[in-house]
């Protein structure tokens, strides 16, 4: 957005700024600048646009609200772990990457890496419906939940503990779940279940 004006200015000869051209002008530097680099400007540049400046700042705002969002969810889905997500991650040595970083807080301490399969696939189904809920703030949004495959990893207790979730989701929207886990279809309470196999798609209840 920032460079919209310059834009314009060059629409006559480059172009529309959308527009896919078989010749790309880049705004870059042919030559060495003639003015030296500025030791302090650069100090500030990296302040504001930098993994720590201001616009990790913005980023993190909006992370910590899918992070409050994320750990509604899974105080249901999995009691006793929070999360916490941060607009970069650091590296044991100390350095910064541009990657969100997501740690457990609670009755684990870490890496989500080091939960089960299963227990991942609960925080994985908590960040997504705290994800849906923004989404929800910012306009409409489809009124069905499909949920493919994710769950298979579930043992029983992860089953019925996303039963309840996905029961409360279901009284306003439609949840369609596909699975290939017996336990799955077993535990979760479907008003309709479906079956694919070698014979076609046939109803099961």
């Amino acid at each position: 957005e920032l460079a919209l004006g310059l834009w314009e200015r060059l629409e006559s000869a480059w172009g529309s700024a959308r527009e896919v051209r078989a010749v790309q002008p880049l705004m870059a530097l042919r030559r060495a600048p003639r003015i030296a680099e500025d030791a302090e400007v650069l100090r500030h540049t990296e302040t504001v646009l930098g993994l720590r400046g201001f616009r990790a700042h913005l980023t993190g705002r909006l992370l910590g609200a899918l992070e409050q969002l994320a750990n509604v969810e899974l105080a249901a889905l999995l009691p006793g772990v929070q999360l916490e997500i941060r607009p970069y991650s650091e590296t044991k040595a100390g350095d910064v990457r541009q990657k969100i970083g997501v740690e457990l807080t609670g009755a684990y301490q870490g890496e989500v890496e080091q939960l089960s399969r299963g227990n991942r696939r609960r925080v994985d189904l908590a960040v997504f419906l705290g994800l849906r809920t923004l989404a929800r703030a910012s306009g409409p949004i489809p009124g069905w939940l499909t949920i493919d495959e994710s769950l298979d990893s579930l043992d029983e207790r992860g089953i019925a503990a996303v039963a309840r979730r996905l029961a409360v989701v279901a009284e306003t929207e439609l949840v369609v779940v596909i699975s290939h886990s017996p336990a799955v279809c077993r535990g979760l309470k479907f008003t309709q279940q479906w079956a694919v196999d070698s014979e076609g798609i046939h109803r099961v209840r």
